[in-house]
């Protein structure tokens, strides 16, 4: 049947709310949060374009740690949005120099 009883049904989740559990899940979401705070108070201090070029910028150290200790390979077109990437924050660093 389709029905899950109350009782077998808080055995099911009693696995997923284990206090083992919310610990291992609040790292990564406190985390998140932050980061979204962090966000929010970078959109404050500056325009919506830069502040998403900043964001978006976060790629390029994430692959290449990835390709570097995970041992994962991109393809060229990936390199190259990577690379375009790349140019557009250090010319927005560039102009805001100047």
């Amino acid at each position: 049947s389709f029905l899950i009883r109350g009782h077998e049904l808080w055995i099911a989740l009693r696995g997923l709310l284990s206090f083992r559990e919310q610990c291992r899940s609040a790292v990564p979401a406190l985390l998140y949060a932050f980061n979204n705070q962090l966000a929010f108070w970078m959109l404050l201090e500056m325009d919506p374009g830069t502040m998403q070029l900043l964001s978006n910028f976060k790629l390029v150290p994430t692959v290449l740690l990835s390709v570097l200790f995970l041992k994962t390979s991109i393809s060229s077109v990936q390199y190259g949005a990577l690379g375009l990437l790349l140019i557009g924050s250090i010319a927005l660093h560039v102009s805001d120099d100047h």
